[in-house]
């Protein structure tokens, strides 16, 4: 994702969310349970109205389906 940040920070705002309470156990925060989310990584969009993007990448994903979210969310923007 880093290298594509600075492609796309004109129109869209990058937000990492750590999972896990803190450093010194594996107990995640509640989001994880509340939106169903099994493993990581994931990448989400979110729109200006606060709408999560239609398309969600969980697991393994590569740069050219980031890409094609990331347009895709930067011409709603």
């Amino acid at each position: 994702m880093l290298p594509l940040v600075k492609t796309y920070a004109e129109h869209i705002d990058f937000v990492h969310v750590e999972i896990y309470r803190n450093n010194q156990t594996t107990d995640v925060i509640s989001t994880v349970a509340a939106w169903n989310l099994g493993g990581e990584p994931w990448l989400f969009g979110v729109d200006k109205r606060g709408n999560v993007h239609r398309a969600r990448l969980d697991g393994a994903f590569d740069r050219t389906e980031m890409q094609t979210l990331l347009d895709d969310l930067a011409k709603r923007a």
